[in-house]
């Protein structure tokens, strides 16, 4: 351990072991072996950041500076944590990199979270996703469901055209059923049935009703 310490942080290194006392802005209070209060930096190799009560392994160097280099002991199983004071890039170019964990994974920042992948899979009991605004595009779409229930306040739809093939539509709207249209056109292959309180047709120029037989009234 002497010797990997001496190639950190120089020949002349003195390792020693204590207990985190206390943090302050740029330093960790440390009483050592001796019983004294000395205070000393994470080195950048101390990944875990130490906290009160830790039991820390601490370096002396030939400068006099003092580092914690490594956490060697936490009690009660307290939660660890690994912090950094600039950019961390985590690589593995010639393998795969898995993250596990037995109760959840929380990825969370302030700024932008960024996923690029050649392709990517979700697969989960449930999902819930929560956006105040969420825009997706690509090149197409295609989705399976076995039940699907929309509920939206208003919602508006552009495309240049649709094709729906339905075994049955039921549609009820409360109030008004509003279509513009240049031409419609409807066929039915058996029975066309309109029913209303009040009916009303207008055309400007001809109306033409032709069957075999026409009953009114």
């Amino acid at each position: 351990m002497l010797n990997l310490a001496e190639q950190l942080l120089g020949s002349g290194t003195e390792l020693s072991s204590g207990a985190v006392k206390g943090a302050g802005k740029d330093a960790f209070l440390i009483e050592d072996e001796n019983g004294d209060i000395i205070t000393a930096r994470k080195a950048a190799s101390c990944l875990v950041e130490p906290r009160k009560g830790d039991t820390v392994l601490h370096a002396r160097t030939g400068a006099g500076k003092m580092f914690i280099v490594a956490v060697l002991e936490r009690p009660g199983g307290a939660a660890t944590s690994i912090e950094f004071d600039g950019d961390v890039e985590i690589a593995a170019p010639r393998g795969k990199l898995e993250i596990t964990a037995r109760d959840g994974v929380t990825l969370g920042t302030p700024g932008e979270l960024l996923l690029i992948a050649e392709k990517m899979g979700l697969s989960a009991q449930t999902c819930e996703a929560v956006f105040e605004q969420l825009e997706l595009f690509g090149s197409g779409l295609r989705t399976g469901w076995e039940t699907v229930k929309f509920h939206a306040h208003s919602a508006q739809t552009v495309v240049d055209s649709v094709l729906q093939k339905l075994g049955s539509r039921h549609t009820q709207v409360r109030g008004l059923d509003s279509l513009s249209a240049g031409s419609v056109k409807q066929a039915a292959r058996d029975i066309f049935s309109l029913r209303s309180k009040f009916a009303f047709m207008k055309a400007d120029k001809n109306v033409k009703i032709d069957g075999k037989q026409i009953f009114m009234g």
